[in-house]
């Protein structure tokens, strides 16, 4: 009766409403701790909550504008930056902070508000400044942290000694694209020329080596980068991928070919035809995926598209077509999905799926690749398809793949990285133009599906089922049928330029 009394009695009932809120441990909206000192981003600005005069930072915002990759785990809740050769991995409610291989101790823990990660700021920095590029100075009346930008975007090297040759990894601050990535042997001399790049020549001499990599002499230029790799063996070919501040140098030595080299040598030609092409529709079964706000299922749309494109494929291409299921009512886990493909010797993977987003509005083809994710959209994307091992049996194969460690192994080691981005983009460009609908463009994520496919694999996100115009274009066969031409296309285009570069 008494807070009945108060209502009819206050003039002011908002007054009220906020006492209430305020002592019920309400906090009011985050204020934005500025981040000055970034060329590309002028009016930077962190989410931040102050607890009892502890002023703490949203973590992955920080990193993600300073230009780092990151990946969180819906599982585990940890979340892990990649900050060069070193990692920093983050979980809520801990002051527990692992570095590289150590790990350290805050003097106050994590605190987690509306799914993010925040950190007590001074005890944060002084942990991470050791391995961050950039040295950044925090002034905590004027809530402003200040960016001194290195003047070095190459941070380190990494080689790693793999069954069949040697991974370079190279880390860097800044993403470079292919074609500012030139390489070849002399003499006993690997020489890769980084175009834009800027190298503290000491530190990077200094690096570790391996049995094959003796010795890396740096040279800076005006305009580039030469790093010189002493090679203690024939190399009989190398590769170059390219992702977001990560470049990757595989090369293949003599050592590593056993008996009948050559006939090995045509038999991984053969291999790199595209003779099998995995269609994996996803979702099925009891799992219907997204469901349009009309009541159409994501898993029969997805089902449609795949088996139109399977015709297409087999009736032009000639290539013999496999999918992972070929009803709505199959259900098949997300590891059997990749396990399938590589059993039967794919030469492709294509995950086809239908979007859905919070926000109505959203429109668009997008497409994935496997990566640590750099956008709370690609983030989105990985919770919602990765969802699915709920209804499954059993979580058990998935606990590693849980960890970003893994993800990161597996992006490491894969040797089809650039291969997957250029049929990504190709798929996003034909059905944007072909469909008439929004370019979302290609995005990384730790897509389960994705994870263990010996092959380049994608997942498409042909159209938004939450988007009300989208659905009602999902819903009609001529248009999944024009997103199934375009897939198509795409493969075709992709199969011919591989092919011939291959021989």
């Amino acid at each position: 009766m008494g807070a009945q009394f108060l209502f009819r009695m206050s003039p002011r009932p908002g007054v009220l409403i906020l006492f209430f809120l305020l002592t019920a441990g309400w906090v009011p909206a985050q204020a934005q701790i500025r981040l000055e000192g970034l060329a590309d981003h002028p009016e930077a600005s962190v989410p931040s909550i102050e607890r009892e005069n502890i002023l703490y930072m949203d973590v992955v915002s920080f990193f993600r504008l300073l230009g780092h990759t990151y990946f969180s785990s819906p599982e585990n809740q940890k979340t892990v930056i990649r900050v060069g050769t070193r990692v920093v991995a983050v979980t809520p409610l801990n002051p527990f902070v692992a570095v590289g291989d150590s790990v350290f101790q805050m003097a106050f823990p994590t605190i987690r508000e509306s799914e993010k990660v925040y950190a007590p700021v001074a005890h944060f920095l002084d942990l991470i400044q050791g391995i961050l590029p950039d040295r950044i100075h925090f002034d905590p009346k004027a809530r402003r942290l200040q960016v001194i930008r290195s003047p070095f975007n190459v941070t380190g090297i990494v080689i790693e000694e793999k069954d069949n040759g040697t991974l370079i990894r190279i880390f860097t601050t800044e993403s470079f694209k292919l074609q500012d990535v030139s390489h070849f042997i002399r003499q006993e001399w690997l020489n890769v020329t980084l175009l834009g790049a800027r190298v503290d020549s000491a530190r990077i001499a200094s690096m570790p080596v391996s049995a094959i990599i003796k010795q890396i002499v740096p040279f800076q230029y005006r305009n580039s980068v030469q790093l010189s790799f002493l090679l203690d063996r024939k190399v009989l070919d190398t590769k170059v991928y390219v992702q977001p501040n990560e470049i990757m140098i595989s090369l293949r030595s003599s050592k590593s070919i056993l008996s009948g080299a050559q006939d090995a040598l045509d038999e991984s030609k053969k291999r790199w035809r595209i003779d099998r092409i995995i269609i994996d529709p996803g979702h099925g079964g009891r799992d219907p995926g997204a469901v349009g706000s009309a009541g159409l299922y994501e898993k029969e749309v997805n089902l449609d598209i795949a088996l139109r494109l399977r015709r297409l494929i087999e009736r032009n291409l000639g290539v013999g077509v496999l999918m992972t299921r070929d009803s709505d009512d199959q259900f098949v886990p997300l590891e059997e999905r990749t396990r399938f493909a590589n059993a039967n010797d794919g030469k492709l993977f294509i995950s086809i799926h239908a979007n859905s987003n919070r926000q109505k509005s959203v429109r668009g083809v997008s497409a994935y690749i496997l990566g640590m994710h750099r956008t709370e959209q690609a983030l989105a994307v990985a919770e919602k398809e990765n969802s699915v091992i709920q209804l499954e049996e059993s979580q058990a194969a998935y606990k590693e793949m849980q960890d970003a460690a893994h993800i990161l192994n597996a992006i490491a080691q894969s040797a089809y990285l650039q291969e997957s981005e250029e049929l990504a983009r190709l798929v996003t460009q034909n059905i944007s133009n072909m469909a008439k609908i929004p370019n979302q463009g290609v995005h990384q994520a730790g897509l389960y599906v994705l994870m263990g496919a010996a092959m380049p694999r994608i997942l498409v996100e042909t159209a938004y089922l939450s988007n009300a115009w989208e659905e009602k274009l999902l819903r009609r066969r001529d248009f999944r049928q024009t997103v199934a031409e375009a897939i198509y296309e795409s493969v075709r285009v992709f199969k011919e330029k591989r092919e011939a570069e291959t021989g």
